[in-house]
């Protein structure tokens, strides 16, 4: 799926990789049906269009989507991957086209204590939300996040290094602890600090936007 779009002109690109898994070279050729449109007129093509594959041989594909004027809603169809003498492969694509203003991807950020001493056994707890459900005329649409990292970094600028990574999150409520250690397992030194959440959109997801929130936190022993 080429994921979502914007803009007036916008052209975006997905590489697949094809394998021959048969016991005989294939050529194959490749093509696209549209069965789903959006408002804008849209422009396909393969690269390369041909490949010959020997046994147990792949290549990279790369399949580009272009389009031109005002873009809405949504456009979807199947990528045809056609050996020749076999049925082709169907490959679902889709494009939403992203209005101007999005949803973001982090909200509702709160630490429950500003300041606090380290501890194990009763951390400090920092809970968020984590993607969104955006509803419009033609339904409602899930943003989720892909990738969602906690960093540390001290209150001047300097980056301390990670504290977690969250994969794969659907929107909904997400919590965790914070112990007063640093990325390397020690006991932070009193002090301020902050913890910046940064949340990245699925792959593919065409004009999505990173999510970073800042929360201040001081640790006082």
């Amino acid at each position: 799926a080429f994921g979502r779009a914007d803009g007036v002109g916008w052209r975006v690109a997905q590489t697949v990789t094809v394998r021959n898994l048969s016991a005989r070279r294939l050529e194959i050729d490749f093509g696209i049906t549209r069965d789903n449109w959006g408002g804008a007129d849209l422009g396909f093509a393969a690269g390369p269009a041909h490949l010959s594959l020997r046994p147990g041989a792949a290549a990279d594909v790369t399949l580009v989507a272009s389009g031109s004027g005002p873009v809405s809603g949504r456009a979807a169809g199947i990528f045809l991957v056609s050996p020749d003498g076999s049925r082709p492969s169907r490959v679902p694509w889709a494009v939403m086209f992203r209005a101007q203003q999005q949803e973001e991807l982090l909200s509702a950020v709160a630490l429950s204590k500003g300041k606090f001493n380290p501890s194990d056994s009763a951390p400090t707890v920092l809970a968020f939300r984590a993607g969104a459900i955006v509803s419009d005329a033609e339904g409602h649409a899930v943003e989720p996040v892909e990738l969602l990292v906690a960093e540390l970094w001290t209150r001047d600028g300097k980056r301390l290094g990670v504290l977690a990574r969250l994969r794969n999150l659907l929107p909904g409520r997400y919590a965790f602890g914070l112990t007063g250690r640093g990325p390397s397992g020690r006991e932070l030194r009193p002090g301020d600090y902050t913890l910046r959440l940064v949340a990245r959109p699925v792959a593919g997801d065409y004009g999505a936007l990173v999510s970073r929130v800042n929360v201040p936190f001081t640790i006082t022993r």
